[in-house]
């Protein structure tokens, strides 16, 4: 999930590998590619137990 200072053109699939690194690395990835450097952003990371 993610503010509207993230752009919604990327997919998971286009990161190989990056489901299964650590929230952290998952969010700053997302925040430096498709972060607005004009706008505040916002990331949430969350796992599904499912």
């Amino acid at each position: 999930m993610h503010s509207d200072g993230v752009v919604d053109r990327w997919r998971l699939t286009d990161y190989p590998g990056l489901a299964e690194r650590s929230p952290l690395v998952m969010a700053a990835t997302l925040l430096r590619d498709a972060g607005v450097r004009r706008d505040d952003a916002c990331v949430l990371v969350a796992r599904s137990w499912t």
